[in-house]
Formats: C-alpha cells, sequence, structure tokens
C-alpha cells in the first residue's frame, strides 16, 4: 500500500535529482569551437585560420582529425579580431 503511494513520488523526485545533475555536469564540461565556427567569428577564411595557427596567433588542439578550439577562445574573440591587422603587417 505505502509502495503504491511512495513509488510515483520517489520516481519523480529521482528523475529531479538527475536531471540536476546532468545539467551541471554539461555546465562543466569544455566546450569546444570547429573551424569553420572561429573563421564565421573572425570574418575569416579557413585558410586564414589555419595561417594563424600556424603563426601562433591561434591555439589549437587536434582531436582526432579535427582542429578544435577551446570555447574560452569565443569569450576573447574581440580581442582577437584584431588578428586580420597583425596578419596583414607580418
Amino acid at each position: 500500500m505505502f509502495a503504491a503511494i511512495l513509488k510515483p513520488i520517489i520516481k519523480e523526485s529521482l528523475r529531479e535529482v538527475l536531471t540536476e545533475a546532468e545539467a551541471e555536469r554539461a555546465a562543466q564540461e569544455p566546450k569546444f569551437l570547429t573551424r569553420q565556427q572561429v573563421a564565421e567569428m573572425l570574418g575569416v577564411s579557413l585558410v586564414t585560420v589555419h595561417s594563424y595557427i600556424n603563426r601562433g596567433f591561434l591555439e589549437s588542439k587536434k582531436i582526432g582529425h579535427k582542429t578544435l578550439f577551446s570555447e574560452a577562445f569565443n569569450t576573447s574573440a574581440s580581442e582577437n579580431t584584431g588578428l586580420c591587422a597583425i596578419y596583414l603587417d607580418s
């Protein structure tokens, strides 16, 4: 009798806790941007992004066959938009 009453309450409580835990975990995981996303943010081509990586203007990670950038790059994108001027002056 009590089991029939408690089971839905416990089930719903567990669902809420697991949903919150998943949201917290997702927020803590590092996020990455692709070369295409970085190129669009900077308003440059993929070739230019590749050049910036080779010149040390951008820091990237190779994961498998993909070149990825930390999402922290996104927070400092306004600083990095000056890369075009740096590239042309080099």
